[in-house]
């Protein structure tokens, strides 16, 4: 089952915050309990808000009563009330900040020319890179798997027959010289 969750920061001083004081003297650690459920679940919904209709279901789930919920909702002004819905003033104004920190980094990495550039170079530089290592490194595996040519010394001889001798003239395997120079673990040998 996959888990959605969802990421939010919040001050670690918020303890010490005059409303929270208020809201711990009077409900102690419980009532802080419930208000950063509340958080939380404020922050899994898309406009940040939630309707006093759902409180009940929250009180089973948290294993408390609905008007210790209510209380921590309306007392401290910890909490906007809108009719049937309440929201977070703190939460809703630090996920539009964090909204707008991503949204200027995205346009900054995109919009950025030097940044533009230097990637597309970066590119270029990479593309060349694995283009040299493909050649060095070239890998006649497939060919092998397809064909059972090999000669007594176990080298391919479709594959010889591919393979160009440094004057330029293609290797048959009909010289002498052809089977000397071919090393099958390292290819072709330098003159």
């Amino acid at each position: 089952m996959k888990k959605d969750a969802y990421y939010f920061s919040h001050d670690g001083n918020a303890q010490d915050d005059p409303k929270i004081i208020f809201l711990i003297n009077e409900m102690g650690m419980a009532g802080v309990g419930i208000f950063w459920c509340l958080i939380e679940k404020l922050r899994s919904e898309k406009d940040f808000s939630l309707q006093f209709s759902d409180i009940d279901a929250f009180a089973i789930r948290w294993h408390t009563n609905a008007s210790d919920i209510k209380k921590v909702i309306m007392n401290y002004k910890l909490f906007k009330i809108d009719g049937e819905i309440f929201y977070s003033e703190r939460l809703k104004q630090s996920m539009d900040e964090k909204s707008q920190k991503a949204r200027l980094s995205a346009n900054y990495r995109w919009n950025n020319t030097d940044a533009s550039e230097r990637m597309q170079s970066n590119a270029i530089k990479e593309k060349k890179r694995k283009e040299k290592k493909s050649i060095s490194n070239t890998d006649f595996s497939d060919e092998k798997k397809n064909t059972n040519t090999k000669s007594e010394n176990g080298v391919d001889e479709k594959l010889l027959k591919k393979l160009t001798r440094a004057d330029g003239t293609k290797m048959d395997g009909s010289r002498d010289e052809d089977w000397a120079e071919f090393n099958p673990r390292i290819g072709i040998q330098p003159d």
